[in-house]
Protein backbone atom coordinates (compact mmCIF):
# COMPACT_ATOMS: atom_id res chain seq x y z
CA UNK A 1 0.00 0.00 0.00
CA UNK A 2 1.62 3.64 -1.13
CA UNK A 3 1.55 6.24 1.69
CA UNK A 4 -0.08 8.53 1.72
CA UNK A 5 1.80 12.18 2.30
CA UNK A 6 0.84 14.63 4.27
CA UNK A 7 0.65 17.74 2.52
CA UNK A 8 -0.51 20.54 4.81
CA UNK A 9 1.90 23.05 6.17
CA UNK A 10 3.06 23.73 9.33
CA UNK A 11 0.74 25.43 11.16
CA UNK A 12 3.04 27.41 13.43
CA UNK A 13 5.02 28.39 10.45
CA UNK A 14 2.06 29.62 8.35
CA UNK A 15 0.82 31.86 11.96
CA UNK A 16 4.07 33.08 11.95
CA UNK A 17 4.23 34.55 8.28
CA UNK A 18 0.76 35.83 8.44
CA UNK A 19 1.32 37.61 11.96
CA UNK A 20 4.84 39.14 10.62
CA UNK A 21 2.46 40.53 7.33
CA UNK A 22 -0.09 42.05 9.75
CA UNK A 23 2.68 43.75 11.53
CA UNK A 24 4.22 45.10 8.26
CA UNK A 25 0.92 46.80 7.34
CA UNK A 26 0.31 48.15 10.36
CA UNK A 27 3.59 49.67 10.99
CA UNK A 28 3.46 51.66 7.48
CA UNK A 29 0.71 52.53 4.51
CA UNK A 30 3.10 54.40 2.50
CA UNK A 31 3.99 52.49 -1.05
CA UNK A 32 7.75 51.49 0.05
CA UNK A 33 6.58 49.87 3.45
CA UNK A 34 4.10 47.81 1.54
CA UNK A 35 6.08 46.50 -1.61
CA UNK A 36 8.58 45.78 1.14
CA UNK A 37 5.55 43.56 3.15
CA UNK A 38 4.51 42.25 -0.52
CA UNK A 39 7.91 40.93 -1.48
CA UNK A 40 8.67 39.27 2.24
CA UNK A 41 5.66 37.49 1.71
CA UNK A 42 6.12 36.33 -1.74
CA UNK A 43 9.69 34.71 -0.47
CA UNK A 44 8.37 33.64 2.38
CA UNK A 45 5.75 31.47 0.72
CA UNK A 46 8.35 29.99 -2.20
CA UNK A 47 10.36 28.80 0.89
CA UNK A 48 7.43 27.32 2.17
CA UNK A 49 6.45 25.70 -1.47
CA UNK A 50 10.30 24.63 -1.95
CA UNK A 51 9.95 22.79 1.46
CA UNK A 52 6.97 21.08 0.31
CA UNK A 53 8.35 19.80 -2.95
CA UNK A 54 11.78 18.60 -1.25
CA UNK A 55 9.60 16.40 1.81
CA UNK A 56 6.89 15.62 -0.26
CA UNK A 57 8.38 13.88 -3.66
CA UNK A 58 5.84 12.52 -5.95
CA UNK A 59 8.49 10.31 -8.28
CA UNK A 60 6.81 6.89 -7.98
CA UNK A 61 8.47 4.68 -5.99
CA UNK A 62 10.66 1.52 -7.12
CA UNK A 63 8.71 -2.01 -6.77
CA UNK A 64 10.05 -4.07 -4.04
CA UNK A 65 10.28 -6.91 -6.30
CA UNK A 66 10.93 -7.39 -10.21
CA UNK A 67 9.03 -10.04 -11.89
CA UNK A 68 8.73 -9.35 -15.84
CA UNK A 69 10.91 -12.31 -16.97
CA UNK A 70 9.15 -14.59 -14.41
CA UNK A 71 5.70 -14.04 -15.40
CA UNK A 72 6.32 -14.60 -19.46
CA UNK A 73 8.24 -17.77 -18.33
CA UNK A 74 5.62 -19.33 -16.41
CA UNK A 75 3.08 -18.26 -19.16
CA UNK A 76 5.03 -19.82 -21.67
CA UNK A 77 5.53 -22.75 -19.59
CA UNK A 78 1.92 -22.90 -19.52
CA UNK A 79 1.48 -22.80 -23.60
CA UNK A 80 4.44 -25.81 -23.59
CA UNK A 81 2.50 -27.89 -21.21
CA UNK A 82 -0.91 -27.32 -23.10
CA UNK A 83 0.67 -28.06 -26.41
CA UNK A 84 1.79 -31.76 -24.29
CA UNK A 85 -1.83 -32.28 -23.86
CA UNK A 86 -2.40 -31.57 -27.23
CA UNK A 87 -0.40 -34.21 -28.69
CA UNK A 88 2.17 -31.30 -29.76
CA UNK A 89 4.86 -32.88 -28.34
CA UNK A 90 7.73 -31.65 -30.65
CA UNK A 91 6.45 -27.86 -30.95
CA UNK A 92 6.18 -28.21 -26.73
CA UNK A 93 9.84 -29.54 -26.59
CA UNK A 94 10.91 -25.78 -28.74
CA UNK A 95 8.68 -23.54 -26.75
CA UNK A 96 10.62 -25.20 -23.64
CA UNK A 97 13.79 -25.03 -24.29
CA UNK A 98 13.00 -20.88 -24.19
CA UNK A 99 11.27 -21.09 -20.56
CA UNK A 100 14.37 -22.87 -19.55
CA UNK A 101 16.72 -19.91 -21.23
CA UNK A 102 14.53 -17.73 -19.18
CA UNK A 103 14.44 -19.56 -16.10
CA UNK A 104 18.01 -19.31 -16.07
CA UNK A 105 18.33 -16.01 -16.50
CA UNK A 106 16.93 -15.29 -13.32
CA UNK A 107 18.05 -17.83 -11.68
CA UNK A 108 14.28 -19.26 -10.76
CA UNK A 109 14.69 -23.31 -9.51
CA UNK A 110 11.00 -23.45 -9.37
CA UNK A 111 11.01 -22.34 -13.04
CA UNK A 112 13.67 -24.87 -13.82
CA UNK A 113 12.25 -27.69 -11.85
CA UNK A 114 8.93 -27.78 -13.78
CA UNK A 115 10.73 -26.84 -17.15
CA UNK A 116 12.47 -30.26 -17.10
CA UNK A 117 9.35 -32.22 -16.17
CA UNK A 118 7.60 -31.02 -18.84
CA UNK A 119 10.17 -31.80 -20.97
CA UNK A 120 10.22 -35.35 -19.39
CA UNK A 121 6.64 -35.61 -20.09
CA UNK A 122 7.06 -34.77 -23.97
CA UNK A 123 9.87 -37.43 -24.40
CA UNK A 124 8.39 -40.18 -22.45
CA UNK A 125 5.26 -39.14 -25.04
CA UNK A 126 7.49 -39.50 -28.08
CA UNK A 127 8.16 -42.81 -26.49
CA UNK A 128 11.95 -41.76 -25.99
CA UNK A 129 12.57 -43.25 -22.17
CA UNK A 130 16.39 -42.13 -22.11
CA UNK A 131 16.06 -37.96 -22.53
CA UNK A 132 12.68 -38.37 -20.09
CA UNK A 133 15.04 -40.29 -17.73
CA UNK A 134 17.31 -37.09 -18.14
CA UNK A 135 15.24 -34.52 -17.61
CA UNK A 136 13.37 -35.87 -14.48
CA UNK A 137 17.27 -36.05 -13.20
CA UNK A 138 17.54 -32.48 -13.83
CA UNK A 139 14.45 -31.69 -11.95
CA UNK A 140 15.31 -34.13 -8.71
CA UNK A 141 18.97 -32.52 -8.70
CA UNK A 142 17.76 -28.94 -8.87
CA UNK A 143 14.76 -29.55 -6.12
CA UNK A 144 17.40 -31.55 -3.76
CA UNK A 145 19.90 -28.37 -4.22
CA UNK A 146 16.85 -26.05 -3.51
CA UNK A 147 15.56 -27.91 -0.35
CA UNK A 148 12.31 -27.45 -1.35
CA UNK A 149 10.52 -30.76 -0.08
CA UNK A 150 7.30 -29.70 -2.21
CA UNK A 151 9.16 -29.65 -5.23
CA UNK A 152 10.70 -33.16 -4.44
CA UNK A 153 7.94 -35.10 -3.76
CA UNK A 154 6.49 -33.55 -7.02
CA UNK A 155 9.44 -35.07 -8.83
CA UNK A 156 8.90 -38.72 -7.22
CA UNK A 157 5.41 -38.69 -8.70
CA UNK A 158 6.32 -37.40 -12.21
CA UNK A 159 8.86 -40.47 -12.12
CA UNK A 160 6.11 -42.79 -10.21
CA UNK A 161 4.27 -42.03 -13.88
CA UNK A 162 6.57 -43.65 -15.78
CA UNK A 163 7.30 -45.83 -13.82
CA UNK A 164 3.39 -46.65 -14.20
CA UNK A 165 3.43 -46.17 -17.56
CA UNK A 166 6.96 -48.37 -18.68
CA UNK A 167 5.84 -50.85 -16.41
CA UNK A 168 2.37 -51.41 -18.39
CA UNK A 169 4.15 -51.52 -21.15
CA UNK A 170 6.45 -54.12 -20.49
CA UNK A 171 3.70 -56.18 -19.08
CA UNK A 172 1.20 -55.92 -21.92
CA UNK A 173 2.98 -54.10 -24.97
CA UNK A 174 0.95 -51.04 -25.90
CA UNK A 175 -2.66 -52.39 -25.66
CA UNK A 176 -4.39 -50.09 -23.00
CA UNK A 177 -7.70 -52.32 -23.12
CA UNK A 178 -5.66 -55.87 -21.47
CA UNK A 179 -3.71 -56.27 -18.14
CA UNK A 180 -1.49 -58.97 -17.54
CA UNK A 181 -1.99 -61.54 -14.72
CA UNK A 182 1.61 -61.34 -14.04
CA UNK A 183 1.78 -58.05 -12.95
CA UNK A 184 4.17 -57.18 -10.51
CA UNK A 185 1.99 -56.02 -7.86
CA UNK A 186 4.60 -55.49 -5.21
CA UNK A 187 6.19 -52.63 -7.19
CA UNK A 188 2.92 -51.31 -7.61
CA UNK A 189 1.81 -51.48 -4.43
CA UNK A 190 5.45 -49.89 -3.42
CA UNK A 191 4.26 -47.08 -6.04
CA UNK A 192 0.98 -46.27 -4.75
CA UNK A 193 2.14 -45.95 -1.01
CA UNK A 194 4.99 -43.42 -2.08
CA UNK A 195 2.43 -41.47 -4.22
CA UNK A 196 0.28 -41.18 -1.45
CA UNK A 197 2.74 -39.91 0.63
CA UNK A 198 3.91 -37.44 -1.56
CA UNK A 199 0.64 -36.00 -2.52
CA UNK A 200 0.09 -35.32 1.45
CA UNK A 201 3.38 -33.15 1.70
CA UNK A 202 2.06 -31.47 -1.58
CA UNK A 203 0.43 -27.89 0.42
CA UNK A 204 0.90 -25.01 -3.09
CA UNK A 205 0.87 -27.43 -5.57
CA UNK A 206 -2.94 -28.88 -6.11
CA UNK A 207 -1.93 -29.61 -10.24
CA UNK A 208 1.00 -32.14 -8.82
CA UNK A 209 -1.82 -33.42 -6.43
CA UNK A 210 -3.86 -34.13 -8.84
CA UNK A 211 -0.93 -35.66 -11.11
CA UNK A 212 -0.41 -38.03 -8.26
CA UNK A 213 -3.90 -39.38 -7.91
CA UNK A 214 -3.87 -39.98 -12.39
CA UNK A 215 -0.63 -42.33 -10.58
CA UNK A 216 -2.69 -44.08 -8.24
CA UNK A 217 -5.51 -44.50 -10.35
CA UNK A 218 -3.03 -46.46 -13.12
CA UNK A 219 -1.62 -48.26 -10.30
CA UNK A 220 -4.77 -49.52 -9.28
CA UNK A 221 -5.58 -50.84 -12.35
CA UNK A 222 -2.74 -52.65 -13.43
CA UNK A 223 -4.14 -54.19 -10.11
CA UNK A 224 -7.87 -54.49 -11.27
CA UNK A 225 -9.15 -52.55 -8.47
CA UNK A 226 -11.53 -51.16 -10.70
CA UNK A 227 -13.34 -48.91 -7.82
CA UNK A 228 -10.38 -47.76 -6.19
CA UNK A 229 -9.01 -46.45 -9.70
CA UNK A 230 -11.73 -44.98 -10.62
CA UNK A 231 -12.18 -43.03 -7.09
CA UNK A 232 -8.36 -42.07 -7.44
CA UNK A 233 -9.08 -40.74 -11.17
CA UNK A 234 -11.98 -38.97 -10.24
CA UNK A 235 -10.25 -37.25 -7.67
CA UNK A 236 -8.11 -35.21 -10.21
CA UNK A 237 -11.00 -35.05 -12.43
CA UNK A 238 -12.63 -33.13 -9.73
CA UNK A 239 -9.18 -30.86 -9.37
CA UNK A 240 -9.07 -30.49 -12.90
CA UNK A 241 -12.42 -29.14 -13.35
CA UNK A 242 -11.87 -26.49 -10.77
CA UNK A 243 -8.92 -25.27 -12.39
CA UNK A 244 -10.79 -25.11 -15.91
CA UNK A 245 -8.06 -27.95 -17.11
CA UNK A 246 -10.55 -28.88 -19.67
CA UNK A 247 -7.62 -30.87 -21.76
CA UNK A 248 -6.83 -33.08 -18.12
CA UNK A 249 -10.24 -33.49 -17.33
CA UNK A 250 -11.31 -34.82 -20.71
CA UNK A 251 -8.11 -36.96 -20.22
CA UNK A 252 -9.35 -38.11 -16.50
CA UNK A 253 -12.51 -38.99 -18.28
CA UNK A 254 -10.38 -40.66 -21.12
CA UNK A 255 -8.64 -43.17 -17.92
CA UNK A 256 -11.86 -43.49 -16.61
CA UNK A 257 -13.42 -45.04 -19.69
CA UNK A 258 -10.47 -47.00 -20.54
CA UNK A 259 -10.55 -49.02 -17.23
CA UNK A 260 -14.58 -49.94 -17.04
CA UNK A 261 -13.51 -51.29 -20.83
CA UNK A 262 -10.77 -53.25 -19.53
CA UNK A 263 -13.19 -54.90 -17.22
CA UNK A 264 -16.13 -54.91 -19.40
CA UNK A 265 -18.47 -52.38 -18.24
CA UNK A 266 -18.92 -50.65 -21.57
CA UNK A 267 -22.11 -48.62 -20.48
CA UNK A 268 -19.72 -46.76 -18.17
CA UNK A 269 -16.66 -47.06 -20.65
CA UNK A 270 -18.90 -45.20 -23.23
CA UNK A 271 -20.65 -42.92 -20.42
CA UNK A 272 -16.97 -41.54 -19.70
CA UNK A 273 -16.19 -41.20 -23.35
CA UNK A 274 -18.76 -38.92 -23.89
CA UNK A 275 -18.06 -37.33 -20.75
CA UNK A 276 -14.41 -36.85 -22.22
CA UNK A 277 -15.56 -35.49 -25.65
CA UNK A 278 -17.86 -32.64 -23.89
CA UNK A 279 -14.39 -31.57 -22.54
CA UNK A 280 -12.65 -31.77 -25.23
CA UNK A 281 -15.24 -29.46 -27.34
CA UNK A 282 -14.87 -26.97 -24.78
CA UNK A 283 -11.07 -27.21 -25.18
CA UNK A 284 -11.39 -27.09 -28.72
CA UNK A 285 -9.11 -30.14 -28.70
CA UNK A 286 -8.49 -31.99 -31.76
CA UNK A 287 -6.11 -34.36 -31.19
CA UNK A 288 -8.59 -35.07 -27.97
CA UNK A 289 -11.55 -35.67 -30.00
CA UNK A 290 -9.95 -37.79 -32.14
CA UNK A 291 -8.54 -40.45 -29.40
CA UNK A 292 -12.25 -39.85 -27.67
CA UNK A 293 -13.99 -40.98 -30.98
CA UNK A 294 -11.06 -43.80 -31.49
CA UNK A 295 -12.03 -45.20 -28.22
CA UNK A 296 -15.72 -44.91 -28.64
CA UNK A 297 -15.61 -47.17 -31.94
CA UNK A 298 -13.19 -49.83 -29.97
CA UNK A 299 -15.62 -49.90 -27.29
CA UNK A 300 -18.94 -49.57 -29.10
CA UNK A 301 -17.34 -53.10 -31.17
CA UNK A 302 -16.51 -54.94 -28.18
CA UNK A 303 -20.43 -54.42 -26.91
CA UNK A 304 -21.64 -55.42 -30.17
CA UNK A 305 -23.01 -52.10 -31.18
CA UNK A 306 -21.46 -52.36 -34.95
CA UNK A 307 -23.75 -49.65 -36.35
CA UNK A 308 -22.23 -47.10 -33.59
CA UNK A 309 -18.73 -48.05 -33.91
CA UNK A 310 -18.66 -47.65 -37.71
CA UNK A 311 -20.26 -43.93 -36.87
CA UNK A 312 -17.70 -43.44 -34.50
CA UNK A 313 -14.80 -44.49 -36.79
CA UNK A 314 -15.80 -42.62 -39.68
CA UNK A 315 -16.11 -39.55 -37.30
CA UNK A 316 -12.27 -39.69 -35.87
CA UNK A 317 -11.59 -39.80 -39.58
CA UNK A 318 -12.93 -36.94 -40.82
CA UNK A 319 -11.39 -35.09 -37.64
CA UNK A 320 -8.30 -36.10 -38.73
CA UNK A 321 -8.59 -35.59 -42.12
CA UNK A 322 -9.99 -31.71 -41.55
CA UNK A 323 -6.69 -31.10 -38.91
CA UNK A 324 -4.47 -31.94 -41.93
Amino acid sequence: MVKLINREPRKPREQKIKRNCIQNNIQSNNTVALTTSSRGWRGSRLIIILLLLCSCSTAPKKPAEISVVRNRAWQQLELANTAIDRGSYEEALQMLIDVEKLAYQIDNSELIINTALSRGNAWLALDNSDNATKAWDEAEAEAAAAKDPEMQAMCRIYRNRAAIILLDEAQNGTDRNTVSTNTDTTKINSIIQNTKADIAALVHNQLAEALGWTVIGLAEKLNRNWDASEAAFKKALAIHEKALSLELAAYDNYLIASLWSVAGDYDKAIAALENALAFDRRAENTHGLISDWEALSVVYEKAGRLTEAARAKVRSEKIIEAAQ
